[in-house]
């Protein structure tokens, strides 16, 4: 048997916010030439479909404001500091133990992905909710961390300790010496 042309596809559903889906799908035909493999034909329009249906639930999943399922590129987060009233883009496998302060979170996004954003994803998010923080409460601002460089993070102020009654000298101000 002589196979002349070969036909292949590939189609995939994603599930949307609000009961909804999109199914892109995509159907390649190709002629085999004398001499070529028809096995190495179909191979190619495999991969050739799905990359294109991968491609298009990404561009979707990016329009909605979701992390892109399939793309390669490097990933990033948005994290907020409230004791510092900074947002922060950062490198996605960035370790949280060596960020200043303890309270950077990702809670102040609930509807979109904060993780696993592409850089302009990441950007964009970060820069509307500082506009929106900033609406709320003055002093917000936006760090672009995502080259990994941490140093443009503002330190934790130093707790204030409460004065004490005694001077330096170690006594209360009488003149009598405080017990250790």
């Amino acid at each position: 048997m002589k196979i002349t042309e070969i036909e292949a596809g590939y189609a995939e559903t994603l599930s949307l916010p609000g009961y909804n889906n999109v199914r892109p799908s995509m159907r390649l035909v190709a002629q085999v030439e004398e001499g070529e493999a028809d096995w190495l034909v179909r191979l190619n329009l495999q991969v050739q479909t799905r990359e294109a249906v991968q491609a298009e639930i990404d561009n979707v999943l990016v329009a909605i404001g979701k992390a892109p399922r399939y793309s390669s590129e490097p990933r990033y987060q948005v994290m907020e500091s409230v004791q510092l009233r900074v947002v922060a883009v950062l490198p996605d496998d960035q370790d949280w133990d060596e960020l200043p302060g303890q309270d950077w979170s990702h809670r102040f996004v609930v509807d979109k992905d904060v993780r696993g954003l592409l850089g302009h994803q990441a950007q964009h998010l970060a820069q509307q909710f500082v506009q929106f923080a900033t609406r709320q409460r003055n002093g917000w601002r936006y760090i672009d961390c995502s080259d990994g460089d941490l140093s443009r993070l503002p330190e934790l102020p130093e707790p204030e300790l409460p004065e004490e009654e005694s001077d330096a000298n170690g006594d209360d101000g009488n003149g009598e010496e405080i017990p250790f």
